[in-house]
């Protein structure tokens, strides 16, 4: 569509195709990728920054059992997180506690059920979105596990449902991102930029 002129530029959220392919197309219109890389403009937010703002606060209030989910096991933003994970001390690393999962409250509801039939249950998690985290917070709070004493939950997002319901949530400026990178388009300039993450600290922590 960008090579034909049917759109005047692409804004790439997530990427399925490779960074060369991507690129095969720069000469017909801009491009932006919402992901850091070094041959397009992208708007940025580092992920693994914003993992390791998670565990370590997750450390400071004494959990050692810290699990997280991920949507896709090879995107971009689960391997950062992944590589934050890594930083833990040897025996606060468990495979068994990293949960690749959907992005809905009904999934969340869903990988609830499925992680108490776990014999060692993990103490945290971190959570892709708020929606998924609203479903774990629910299917844990039916079957009487108290948050944070029994399970911590962290959300990325910060949207509504980690308000409503007092979810501590890494807060991601995504309509910042959005707004930028339209700006990026129209302009089409090669800058890119990295926007920072904060962790709102809530009662499930």
């Amino acid at each position: 569509m960008l090579k034909h002129r049917s759109i005047d530029g692409i804004i790439f959220i997530t990427k399925q195709l490779s960074i060369e392919t991507i690129c095969d197309y720069e000469e017909y219109g801009p491009i932006v990728l919402m992901e850091k890389n070094n041959h397009l403009p992208y708007i940025f937010i580092n992920q693994y920054e914003a993992m390791k703002k998670a565990l370590n606060h997750l450390m400071s209030e004494d959990y050692k059992k810290i699990g997280y989910t991920v949507h896709r096991n090879n995107g971009f933003s689960a391997n950062e997180r992944t590589k934050a994970y890594a930083t833990l001390p040897e025996g606060m690393q468990y495979k068994e506690f990293i949960y690749v999962s959907g992005l809905s409250l009904t999934e969340g509801k869903q990988l609830a059920q499925r992680i108490l039939k776990q014999t060692n249950l993990p103490d945290a998690l971190i959570v892709t979105n708020d929606a998924h985290c609203a479903g774990l917070y629910t299917e844990f709070q039916n079957q009487g596990i108290k948050m944070p004493e029994d399970i911590a939950l962290i959300s990325y997002e910060n949207g509504e449902l980690s308000q409503v319901n007092n979810i501590t949530s890494i807060d991601l400026p995504l309509a910042q991102m959005g707004e930028r990178s339209v700006e990026l388009i129209l302009s089409d300039s090669a800058t890119s930029e990295e926007l920072p993450s904060k962790l709102i600290i809530r009662k499930s922590t």
